[in-house]
């Protein structure tokens, strides 16, 4: 018999809601270039474009088992480039979390540009995490 799980909203929120013991007071870096197979590939010749500090709490709570991150702090591009990726790392800044996509919508990261500029203010318009239900 194929593998069927479903699961009720009470376990994905409960699940997705536990993700702050994890995020708190992480980074969120974004990067150039290809996006490493997984969150645990250790990153590259990619160039580290923003490095934001994630809020305690990370995430409001969960619905439907999704979670919002709460208001992060805007930050000044660290070098120049186009973003490709971000990946999460736990406040260690060792232990990665997640990777995802960056743009300006319909992407796991969604921001004012892509394009950063050294020294220019960045903005994150909207970021969060879906637990599959």
């Amino acid at each position: 018999m194929a593998l069927n799980l479903k699961l009720a909203d009470a376990h994905v929120n409960a699940q997705a809601d536990a993700l702050n013991a994890l995020y708190n007071g992480g980074k969120l870096r974004v990067y150039t270039t290809a996006q490493p197979t997984n969150a645990d590939t250790a990153i590259g010749a990619q160039t580290k474009l923003i490095e934001f500090t994630l809020p305690t709490p990370c995430f409001g709570t969960s619905a439907a088992g999704v979670v919002t991150a709460n208001a992060i702090t805007d930050v000044v591009g660290l070098a120049p480039g186009d973003a490709a990726f971000y990946r999460v790392v736990k406040a260690d800044g060792t232990t990665g979390l997640q990777d995802g996509s960056v743009g300006t919508s319909l992407c796991n990261l969604n921001m004012d540009a892509v394009t950063i500029v050294t020294g220019v203010t960045q903005h994150i318009n909207s970021w969060s995490h879906t637990v599959v239900k």
